[in-house]
């Protein structure tokens, strides 16, 4: 089996980026942050429906462009951007996590829709790009996640069925995407709120990424 991590807001917490907007922009840093993140997702679902698709930080800029906009702020969008790769810290439980996981011999992939180069700078930050085997990205795909064609970008690299992968994400919409393509998914429930009625369930909730090592420690799992 083999764990494949989604990235934002899975191993490295968004927190420490409303932090840095709250000090540029004050109490409209986080409904900022907010109106980012919404645009930056429906962005990149749009992108992909339609195609082609650009790189995810020009998604990420034009969707900062719309939030300072809708706010009646002030900013570089392509400086808010940057915030991506350096800004984000990773959550307390993932460095034990991903240790107990390689002492397990799990290996561990990422899989994101961020560009490759902005992944390894962001991981690189928050101090865990060591632990990680390999940093796959959707712009690959030629798509954005949920779509199926990122999914299966980490089957054809690791040269496996999706039934032999664990994934794992705190993002409902990636944990259903990941779900229909038919791997085995674990949805990080980072925040006390409802599963969406999507028709799908994940194989398993975990509070917390310390949880993650267990799923992989049963014998069911080792067959």
């Amino acid at each position: 089996m083999t764990a494949v991590f989604d990235v934002y807001g899975t191993l490295l917490d968004l927190a420490a980026l409303e932090v840095e907007l709250r000090r540029r922009f004050g109490e409209a840093g986080g409904p900022f942050l907010e109106r980012w993140r919404r645009a930056q997702l429906e962005y990149s679902w749009l992108h992909t429906l339609t195609g082609p698709v650009p790189p995810f930080e020009q998604v990420t800029a034009a969707a900062a462009a719309w939030a300072l906009e809708s706010l009646g702020l002030s900013g570089d969008p392509e400086e808010l951007t940057r915030l991506w790769r350096t800004a984000l810290a990773a959550y307390p439980d993932v460095p034990a996590a991903l240790d107990a996981l390689a002492a397990l011999g799990v290996p561990r992939i990422v899989l994101s829709n961020g560009d490759g180069a902005a992944l390894a700078a962001a991981l690189t930050a928050a101090g865990v790009i060591g632990a990680f085997d390999r940093i796959l990205s959707a712009g690959e795909a030629g798509a954005f996640k949920p779509d199926p064609r990122v999914y299966r970008l980490a089957v054809e690299a690791l040269g496996v069925e999706p039934a032999a992968v664990w994934f794992f994400s705190s993002n409902f919409w990636d944990v259903f995407g990941a779900k229909r393509f038919g791997f085995r998914v674990a949805w990080v429930r980072r925040r006390p709120v409802p599963a969406d009625h999507l028709g799908v369930r994940p194989d398993a909730v975990l509070a917390s990424l310390a949880e993650a090592p267990a799923l992989f420690a049963r014998p069911s799992q080792d067959a």
